[in-house]
């Protein structure tokens, strides 16, 4: 889970930089979204500006949750 204080996932970390990369996050090497594969078969990009509580929810597709409006 992403911490609320946090980005929802971390854009082009340099993998050698331990101090601004963390290997257990969610990470894109690109600049200005993140691709993501839906469960439906599709393919969606998401914005960096997604709050942590939307992609949590969006991680987590059976916590009843509903999609921030930023999804």
């Amino acid at each position: 889970m992403t911490a609320n204080n946090t980005p929802a996932f971390q854009v082009q970390p340099n993998p050698f930089d331990s101090a601004n990369c963390s290997p257990t996050d969610p990470a894109t090497p690109h600049f200005d979204v993140m691709i993501v594969a839906i469960a439906d078969g599709s393919v969606h990009t998401v914005d960096p500006t997604v709050t942590p509580n939307t992609w949590n929810m969006a991680c987590m597709p059976n916590d009843g949750g509903v999609l921030g409006s930023d999804w």
